[in-house]
């Protein structure tokens, strides 16, 4: 059909915020509201059919859809959760406030492609968030920044001010590749002074204003140059960093490289009483960086539990520097696992109180090398090193031990102590040798010596060819001035006796001797019974060292 004719079609307009709004509009009849951009059409009168009088509002571009649906309700088909005062009255969210609880970087434009520079957008999340002048301080401001899986290029510095809470999806699933320049950060933390435009780490400082109550978790940082600082901690206190990967570039023979660390604890000697203290390290990895965590000062009550520190030159360095003050005190390190490190996995040269407990060390203090292979050009060290008196290794376990102390065709290597300097040396893992029959001399273990020394050593002798026991203590007192040692054997026994070969079953068939060789005391033994194997026989020993 041809249109000979177009007319144009008027509709009511006006404003719907002034006089007296929107009219009721006769049926069909469509309005206009300029002000709003809004459209609305009558609904008809009740006496047509329509089910209720009042005018339907027509979605248009300007709309938005969330203000349009209705109220949200959690778990609304699932009569076995009740989430308001009864069933009848459920507790009803806007569906505009329950999506804006979950907030993601991408919110922010931020991109996480591993192409493009997410930076000034990550930044711009975290000071909208946290360091908003509009809601900082309030709690509903502390919100958690989640991260999805990606690359997240970062090219400078992002600074992080208390109560950040910062989630990825996983290490290795959320990962911040940094480009940028050696001798920076990737993150670092500012104090509750500073400002989108003024971002302090230590201006106006104090207990109150220190960075504190921050949440890192479940992500990696990866950086292609070897002087950079994962993660700077600037006087926090009271905050958690879980789950977290730091990966750099850095290799032994590079040297031990003062930017190049996994997280470091600075503190202003200035305010040296606005310390670290009170944070949890929990599953955090540092691999391929100088230093696992750093800290000279005012590092106090820190948990470091279930990490991983490899190919370091230190795993945990404390008070190695020239800050004045007393060093990082009364942390605790537990179930860590410290592994292929070129010096000490914990080093404390200043500070006391701290506690190295259930702790493994791995081809540690070996310079890259083993330690049956340790010199490599640069020697072996200790694989703890306190050198201020009281710090305690508790139940850690040493694979020199195994290597260097129990294994005779390397006796003859250069031995030393897993424990350096002031060493109070609690527990070791238990090490059990086979105890063959013979009348002369055998060497059984050594321990390493670096001065003048008291070892106490538990063993438990048994034996099944004749069902008995020996539990006993030998004390070992060590004069290295004279190059002498003296060695006591206080024991109890139970069992059978033998009878047999003019032996009576005397308790006393086992004999120890000390004796000083290739800088380690070494300890050989008899054994006059005669039916003792490597295989049915064995002394399992622990050491307690204090020097």
């Amino acid at each position: 059909m041809a249109v000979l004719q177009i007319s144009k079609i008027q509709v009511r307009r006006g404003q719907k915020q002034q006089g007296t709004g929107l009219p009721q509009l006769a049926s069909g009849e469509m309005a206009w509201a300029i002000d709003t951009q809004e459209l609305y059409i009558g609904n008809g009168a009740l006496t047509e059919g329509a089910p209720i009088i009042g005018n339907s509002k027509v979605i248009t571009e300007h709309d938005n859809l969330l203000d349009l649906v209705g109220a949200y309700q959690f778990a609304k088909n699932t009569p076995t959760i009740r989430t308001g005062v009864d069933s009848t009255h459920p507790v009803l969210q806007n569906l505009q406030d329950v999506i804006d609880q979950l907030v993601t970087a991408n919110n922010f434009g931020v991109r996480g492609n591993g192409i493009t520079d997410d930076t000034a957008a990550i930044q711009r999340a975290i000071d909208q968030l946290f360091l908003n002048p509009a809601t900082v301080g309030s709690a509903d401001a502390r919100v958690e920044l989640s991260f999805g899986p990606g690359t997240y290029i970062i090219s400078s510095t992002i600074y992080l001010p208390s109560y950040v809470f910062i989630t990825g999806t996983g290490v290795e699933k959320t990962i911040f590749s940094y480009t940028g320049t050696n001798n920076s950060s990737v993150f670092s933390f500012i104090n509750d002074s500073s400002t989108t435009n003024s971002r302090n780490k230590f201006t106006n400082i104090t207990y109150n204003a220190q960075p504190k109550y921050a949440k890192l978790r479940a992500f990696s940082i990866r950086t292609n140059q070897n002087n950079v600082t994962g993660i700077e901690l600037n006087s926090v206190r009271d905050s958690i960093f879980e789950e977290i990967e730091i990966n750099g570039t850095w290799v032994y023979n590079v040297g031990p490289l003062s930017a190049s660390v996994g997280i470091l604890a600075n503190v202003d000697p200035a305010h040296s009483s606005v310390t670290c203290q009170r944070n949890t390290f929990d599953k955090v990895s540092v691999q391929s960086l100088a230093y696992g965590i750093y800290a000279d000062i005012g590092f106090n009550r820190n948990t470091i539990d279930n990490c991983y520190f490899y190919r370091n030159f230190n795993g945990l360095a404390f008070g190695i520097g020239n800050t004045p003050g007393t060093g990082p005190a009364k942390n605790s390190i537990s179930n860590t696992s410290f592994d292929y490190i070129s010096r000490q996995g914990i080093i404390i040269t200043k500070g006391t109180g701290n506690r190295s407990r259930g702790n493994n060390f791995l081809n540690v203090g070996n310079s890259g090398a083993s330690n049956a292979d340790p010199f490599n050009g640069s020697g072996q060290f200790s694989q703890i090193q306190f050198t201020q008196p009281g710090n305690t290794s508790v139940q850690d376990t040493f694979d020199r031990v195994v290597d260097l102390s129990i294994n005779p065709t390397n006796f003859s290597q250069s031995y030393i102590s897993e424990v350096g300097g002031y060493a109070n040396l609690i527990n070791q893992e238990p090490v059990s040798l086979g105890l063959p029959y013979t009348v002369t001399f055998l060497k059984l273990f050594r321990l390493p010596l670096g001065a003048s020394m008291s070892y106490n050593v538990q063993y438990v002798y048994r034996t099944s060819a004749y069902n008995r026991m020996r539990s006993g203590t030998i004390q070992l007192m060590i004069d290295l001035q004279h190059n002498s040692v003296q060695l006591t054997d206080e024991f109890d026994f139970t069992g059978a006796q033998w009878g047999t070969g003019g032996y009576t079953g005397d308790e006393e068939s086992l004999y120890f001797k000390a004796t000083i060789e290739n800088g380690s005391v070494v300890i050989s033994y008899i054994n006059t019974a005669p039916s003792d194997t490597a295989n049915n026989a064995s002394l399992t020993y622990t050491y307690n060292l204090l020097r």
